[in-house]
């Protein structure tokens, strides 16, 4: 939500369902919300999230809440960094820097501190369509990999 030309809105709902082997599924709602400053190719903001629900039958409250600066450089270099404390794991760093190859293609390699993780996205845009794949490393599970298909519809704005 663009609340002036230089800040913005952004509130998420992130619903996941979780299966433990032996155990019952388990849903849990985690909303968000944040607070974007843009001033020419840079960025900034804070957010915080929170879950309900018993996602892994865990009976202790879930919240982090952060900050965040990025940059584009060129129209096809962007990088940004990120530092949030979640209830769980305390503090966190996160970097990302985002490739755009060709016009509709990109590639994005975040590495993040607490615990040690990266993951490798990429990606291929054609008008209102796109398609994402991409994959996650996290010491105890391994590699966790995903696809996206995802349609922006028209906004007013357009």
């Amino acid at each position: 939500l663009q609340l002036y030309k230089w800040l913005q809105l952004g509130i998420a709902a992130h619903g996941t369902f979780t299966k433990v082997k032996g155990s019952v599924r388990s849903f849990a709602i985690m909303p968000a919300v944040s607070l974007q400053y843009s001033k020419g190719q840079t960025l900034g903001g804070i957010f915080i999230q929170y879950r309900n629900g018993p996602a892994l039958l865990k009976t202790q409250p879930y919240w982090m809440a952060g900050a965040g600066i990025g940059r584009d450089w060129s129209g096809q270099l962007y990088t940004d960094f990120i530092i949030y404390y979640s209830y769980h794991n305390g503090f966190n760093n996160m970097v990302s820097v985002q490739y755009r190859v060709l016009q509709a293609w990109f590639i994005v390699f975040r590495v993040q501190t607490h615990p040690f993780r990266y993951s490798f996205e990429t990606g291929y845009q054609k008008n209102r369509f796109s398609i994402r794949v991409c994959t996650d490393w996290h010491p105890q599970l391994g590699f966790s990999p995903g696809i996206l298909l995802n349609y922006q519809a028209k906004s007013s704005n357009n």
